[in-house]
């Protein structure tokens, strides 16, 4: 059990609300499961502290999720890397599906959206506007991203096909954001630290914080406590990383299920298990 304060939440709410991403008029769309702090927080309690309509759909299920979108008129969604690669799977099968000169003139679309968008300019909004937003989401403009990385390669996507995207990451020890990467981040990172939390590169590689977000310890697990903080204080998140001259942080994997093999190499299975998923024979793929 991990006691989360109400100065945490309360500090999580003000920190989302000083980004600037939500106004009055958004409509948030949350087609993920509350038992879980990031979108117990930054969908369900952002939306009530902001006053803004939230739509649930009826069923976790890819129908339902374009269903609550289209219906509920969201501008706003709050999901994980694996809800938008569903979606942009589902948008790519549709193409393949139509065939012909649809195919060959969505792929060039994406093709000039991509070319445009590392030159700066956001054109997927009018390049797919009438092809894609008006028949899946007409007003949907903002996805935000949690729970896991996102790949720098599906952000792009995302982006180019007219999409703002958020990303933010941490922990439901960290009640949940630790860092924030604004719509035009670096792609690949998770962006930079929240005010008023500090995020360091420990020796071994780890990521740790310290700050008004991070929680005093396991309910009624005082060893388990201890092995979370260094000897100075600050957690240990598991996650590898590193930081760049910027300050924006990247994601490299996780502590415990890094690979070392007899010959003293590093390997971080979820490089390798990237590889084999994109394989079309291959559904899923785990490196132990």
């Amino acid at each position: 059990g991990v006691p989360l304060t109400h100065a945490q939440l309360a500090f999580q709410l003000d920190a989302l609300t000083a980004t600037g991403l939500l106004t009055p008029t958004d409509r948030v769309a949350l087609p993920l499961p509350l038992h879980h702090v990031y979108p117990f927080v930054m969908g369900l309690l952002a939306s009530l502290a902001l006053g803004l309509p939230l739509i649930l759909p009826q069923a976790l299920t890819g129908p339902q999720v374009l269903r609550a979108l289209k219906e509920g008129e969201a501008t706003v969604m709050v999901g994980v890397p694996r809800l938008y690669a569903a979606m942009v799977a589902g948008i790519d099968a549709r193409i393949a599906a139509r065939g012909g000169i649809a195919a060959v003139l969505m792929r060039r679309l994406m093709a000039w959206s991509l070319r445009l968008n590392r030159l700066g300019l956001d054109a997927g909004r009018v390049l797919f506007g009438r092809l894609l937003h008006a028949r899946l989401a007409p007003k949907l403009r903002l996805l935000a991203c949690g729970g896991a990385a996102l790949e720098a390669e599906l952000a792009a996507r995302l982006q180019a096909l007219g999409w703002r995207v958020a990303i933010g990451y941490g922990l439901t020890e960290t009640a949940p954001l630790v860092t924030f990467n604004p719509p035009g981040g670096p792609l690949g990172s998770v962006g930079r630290a929240l005010s008023g939390v500090e995020v360091r590169i420990a020796a071994d590689g780890e990521i740790q914080v310290r700050g008004p977000n991070v929680f005093q310890g396991y309910r009624n697990l005082p060893d388990e406590t201890r092995e979370a903080f260094s000897e100075d204080g600050w957690f240990r998140t598991g996650d590898l990383g590193r930081l760049d001259p910027d300050g924006f942080l990247f994601i490299t994997g996780r502590a415990k299920e890094l690979i070392v093999t007899a010959g003293g190499e590093n390997v971080q299975p979820e490089a390798v298990e990237a590889a084999f998923e994109r394989h079309p024979f291959l559904r899923e793929f785990a490196l132990l």
